[in-house]
C-alpha cells in the first residue's frame, strides 16, 4: 500500500497493517549470524561476503521503497555485526565510508526520490530555514501539558498535526498527562 509516497506497507483484508521489514530486522540479525559461525572451516571472508550479499538485497528492495531509515539501521546492524566478530577494522572503516558515500550519491543524484533528506537536514541544522509547524505544535502542547497535564483526552494536538500518533506520542502524552509523567 503506498501511503505519503512510500510503498512501506502491506495490507490484508483483515489483519492490520504491517511494514514487513519490521519482521525482516530480528531475521536479518539471527540470520547474519548463523552465515558468521556456519561451517567455520570457510574461510571467514566468504562468509562475510554472503551476508553482504543478504544486505544488499534487503538494502535495494529498502531504497526502491524509499525508506532510507531503515536501510541506514540494518546498515549499521551489519556493520556492527562484522566489527563484533573481529574483521579487520581498515578494511570495515573503508566499507562505512563506501555506505556513507553511497547514501550521499542517492541523495544527490536522486533529488526526485531522496531529496527530502537534504530538506530535513538543512531544516535540522537551521531550524528557520524550513517548515517548522510540527515541531512548534508539539512544543507548544508540551508547554500547555505542564508538569501533571490537561488530562486523559484533553489535548489538541492529536488533532492539529498529522502522525501524532507515531511522530509525536511523546508531545500528546506530555500534553495530556503531564511532564511528570513522561519522564515517569
Amino acid at each position: 500500500v503506498e501511503i505519503k509516497g512510500s510503498r512501506r506497507w502491506v495490507d490484508f483484508n483483515y489483519i492490520p497493517r504491517f511494514q514487513p521489514v519490521e519482521l525482516i530486522k530480528p531475521l536479518f540479525i539471527t540470520f547474519i549470524a548463523k552465515i558468521m559461525v556456519l561451517n567455520e572451516k570457510k574461510d571467514i571472508y566468504i562468509r562475510y561476503f554472503y551476508s553482504l550479499i543478504i544486505l544488499l538485497l534487503i538494502v535495494t528492495i529498502l531504497i526502491n521503497q524509499p525508506d532510507l531509515g531503515q536501510t541506514f539501521l540494518l546498515t549499521l546492524t551489519w556493520i556492527t555485526m562484522i566489527f563484533i566478530s573481529g574483521f579487520n577494522m581498515i578494511i570495515l572503516s573503508i566499507l562505512g565510508l563506501v555506505f556513507l558515500i553511497t547514501i550521499a550519491l542517492l541523495i544527490f543524484f536522486l533529488p526526485e526520490k531522496f531529496g527530502y533528506v537534504f530538506f530535513r537536514i538543512k531544516t535540522f541544522i537551521d531550524p528557520k530555514a524550513g517548515d517548522n509547524f510540527q515541531s512548534q505544535k508539539a512544543l507548544d502542547a508540551i508547554k500547555q501539558g505542564g508538569l501533571t497535564g490537561q488530562g486523559m483526552g484533553e489535548g489538541i494536538l492529536k488533532e492539529k498535526v498529522p502522525e501524532a500518533h507515531t511522530d509525536y506520542i511523546i508531545a500528546v502524552i506530555s500534553e495530556e498527562f503531564g511532564a511528570i509523567f513522561v519522564l515517569f
